[in-house]
């Protein structure tokens, strides 16, 4: 087992992957190009932190969270435009919503945490101003 398989950003995110893949898996109507790119941005999560928490350096580490944290972003983004164009429902885009903030809550509570900051991740004062998705 590999240290980062320990870490709760990596179990979490690697969940949402499952999950986001099952709602891909319902947009029957959705542009393929679209489906193509949440899936390929929603799988760099949990591999850019796996692969960050691999590197030596808490600097390595960091910058990979930050990327984590950014295909977060996208993840919700390219929801929104699903959402929108109607391909998912209010349901599917609440639940990537949530999620996707949950997660990043987590990734930045990791982030705080080789900072040597408090590390809290379940809690909802997490993320600080200006951290949430």
């Amino acid at each position: 087992m590999f240290n980062f398989e320990k870490l709760l950003a990596y179990q979490e995110t690697k969940k949402m992957v499952i999950n986001v893949f099952s709602i891909i898996d319902k947009m029957t109507t959705a542009d393929e190009v679209l489906k193509k790119q949440i899936k390929k941005t929603v799988i760099d999560v949990p591999t850019v932190i796996a692969e960050g928490m691999s590197h030596a350096t808490t600097e390595e580490k960091i910058k990979f969270l930050d990327e984590a944290y950014c295909s977060l972003a996208k993840v919700y983004t390219l929801f929104r435009v699903a959402y929108d164009m109607r391909y998912i429902s209010d349901d599917d885009m609440e639940y990537v919503s949530a999620e996707t903030q949950e997660t990043g809550k987590i990734v930045l509570g990791l982030k705080r945490k080789l900072r040597g900051e408090i590390y809290t991740p379940r809690e909802e004062n997490t993320a600080r101003e200006g951290d949430t998705i």
